[in-house]
């Protein structure tokens, strides 16, 4: 019966062979998903950046101790505002109070999220009233993020800002 249907199909149904036009389209059906699975796997593997977390366990042990740590960062009430313009990041950090917190130790990771292996860590000045700058120089163009980090006294505040690097 299917062999009914499939002579029907064809072009010349006085023809009492199996029509070879859709044994053709088959085999090109297929060839086309080998030939996009094969691009998929190459550039799955070419692609890959590796571990995505350093001592991912040792992490997961102590999360109770990261979770504690931000509820105290909570209970700061910082007010905080970090700028990146012209290759310069200035972040200014003050009190719930306004006063301004002038004797921090503020460090940043420049962290690449797309690629690995050009992560880099920076140094902050103390420009006064609170306000800390640092230069920025990335090597790629493109996003960036920068994990900042002040301590001060028995204190620790951390933040992330995205940058864009010409």
């Amino acid at each position: 019966m299917i062999k009914q249907i499939l002579q029907s199909m064809a072009p010349d149904s006085d023809n009492q062979g199996f029509p070879k036009w859709v044994i053709f389209y088959f085999a090109i059906f297929f060839g086309v998903i080998f030939v996009v699975n094969g691009a998929f796997v190459y550039l799955a593997l070419e692609s890959n950046t590796g571990v995505v977390t350093e001592h991912s366990y040792e992490q997961g042990l102590h999360y109770n101790a990261t979770i504690a740590k931000s509820e105290k960062q909570e209970d700061l009430n910082l007010v905080q505002h970090a700028v990146y313009e012209g290759g310069v990041l200035t972040w200014s950090l003050k009190a719930a109070d306004g006063t301004a917190i002038t004797h921090a130790s503020v460090t940043g990771r420049v962290v690449r999220p797309v690629q690995d292996g050009y992560d880099f860590d920076i140094s902050f000045e103390n420009a006064g009233d609170g306000t800390y700058i640092s230069r920025v120089a990335a090597p790629l163009p493109g996003k960036w993020t920068v994990r900042l980090k002040a301590e001060w006294d028995t204190h620790s505040y951390q933040t992330l800002l995205p940058i864009i690097a010409p």
